[in-house]
């Protein structure tokens, strides 16, 4: 800062010192809050929030390698993602692929609950947390009644 406008700041209202002297601060906060209320609020709600669907599974397939391997799931009505997740204590990643699949081989509607919201600009995908069957209550009966 010039000597000139640090003597001019010196000799201004106080509120204009205030303002000038604390803009570094000011800002940040400013950006924080609207970050805080914009993106991390939104995120956490999405994320710990389950939804249900009921809709027709349409294809599964298997995306990724080993240590990121994921299934993605295409609906009439959207795209999932089927993996583990820690957050809602979801280990059972394989065994919904295989309800899924069932589904999507017989064309049968099914009620998803999942997490999340599509957002494309980081290829971020609603992960699904169970699967039941609409019209059957296993999947044993699914096999009895079609296979």
């Amino acid at each position: 800062m010039s000597e000139e406008v640090f003597y001019s700041l010196r000799s201004a209202h106080p509120a204009i010192r205030f303002f000038f002297g604390n803009f570094a601060r000011i800002r940040n906060t400013v950006i924080g809050a609207a970050l805080t209320f914009f993106v991390v609020i939104p995120g956490c709600y999405n994320h710990a929030t389950i939804n249900t669907l009921t809709t027709e599974v349409t294809r599964v397939e298997n995306v990724g390698g080993d240590e990121t391997a994921h299934y993605r799931v295409y609906t009439p009505k959207g795209q999932f993602v089927n993996r583990d997740s820690m957050w809602h204590l979801h280990f059972n990643s394989s065994d919904l692929t295989e309800k899924l699949d069932r589904a999507a081989k017989h064309d049968l509607e099914v009620e998803i609950k999942y997490y999340g919201i599509r957002f494309p600009l980081v290829s971020a995908y609603p992960n699904i947390v169970d699967v039941e069957f609409v019209e059957y209550d296993s999947l044993q009966d699914v096999e009895d009644e079609l296979d």
